[in-house]
């Protein structure tokens, strides 16, 4: 599944390529998780606080 990012600080978004066969409502469970403020997506951790949105294809 390719995820297009957007981060509050960038202009731009970026492009992961997730093999792990998680669903955007998966992701969406691990970003209104609260126990911790980070999330692995792909191959980079991200700060919740700073992701404008997620996009899925």
């Amino acid at each position: 599944m390719q995820l297009k990012i957007k981060l509050i600080s960038d202009q731009h978004e970026f492009v992961i390529t997730d093999k792990t066969g998680k669903t955007l409502d998966d992701y969406f469970e691990q970003l209104i998780d609260n126990s911790t403020p980070f999330i692995k997506i792909g191959n980079k951790i991200l700060q919740k606080s700073t992701i404008e949105y997620i996009d899925a294809d």
